[in-house]
């Protein structure tokens, strides 16, 4: 009796090894093999276009993401077409290239609020702040009306947005047209921002700001911090 519960002992340990080691053979074979992913979070907000009137099929044009400063984060089908409340998001060639336009569908404005994520497959090595852009990048020389929420971080680069002129105040006292670009990739943010007075229109250059993310000395959790 002694005999076969040991027999039976010895079966269980080495079927329970073999269990082990197949988990462990296909988790190790599932991390080398399987592509790891990022997520890439793109924000576009638009204040107080509310106040301002216009026609359906006013353009306003913000810049795209970029890795590299030559490959686009999000490919046409993601980014073309999505609507946000009454704008719709579209791809338009430009003199200075390729640009997204929030269109709008209604002659009364709403403000904007544009969000676009995805994931994709993670290079050797990854990402860093360097590698992130958004196109068009313009020259430095051109100057950038004032900027908001810029803190004491130096700008990464310049980009642009484009404001048509069909856009007019409703009003002698409306506030100018504020406007935020936001890329969020794990660790890694770029930031710009603008405000666009009512008598300023056409091409306006927004300064870009890079951070990352970083423990904070107080209380433990993580902060932005500027690249420099």
């Amino acid at each position: 009796m002694k005999k076969i519960s040991l027999f039976i002992l010895k079966v269980v340990i080495v079927f329970g090894l073999v269990l082990l080691v197949s988990v462990l053979g296909a988790n190790w074979y599932i991390h080398v093999t399987q592509p790891s992913y990022q997520m890439y979070e793109y924000t576009v907000r638009i204040h107080n276009v509310s106040s301002y009137g216009g026609s359906p099929g006013t353009d306003i044009l913000v810049p795209l993401p970029m890795i590299g400063g030559e490959t686009e984060i999000f490919p046409a089908e993601r980014v073309q077409y999505k609507t946000f409340g009454d704008w719709k998001s579209v791809l338009v060639m430009t003199d200075d290239g390729k640009m997204l336009a929030l269109q709008s569908m209604d002659a009364n404005f709403t403000d904007v609020s544009a969000g676009f994520t995805m994931a994709r497959v993670v290079d050797d090595g990854g990402i860093t702040s360097d590698e992130l852009s958004f196109s068009p990048v313009i020259d430095a020389s051109e100057k950038a009306p004032d900027s908001q929420g810029s803190g004491q971080c130096s700008p990464h680069a310049l980009t642009l947005v484009y404001v048509p002129e069909s856009i007019q105040p409703l009003s002698d006292n409306a506030p100018p047209l504020g406007i935020e670009i936001e890329l969020v990739v794990l660790d890694y943010r770029l930031y710009g921002s603008v405000t666009v007075p009512a008598d300023t229109r056409g091409r306006v250059p927004v300064p870009v700001r890079a951070f990352t993310r970083r423990s904070s000395t107080e209380g433990g959790g993580l902060n932005w911090s500027c690249v420099t």
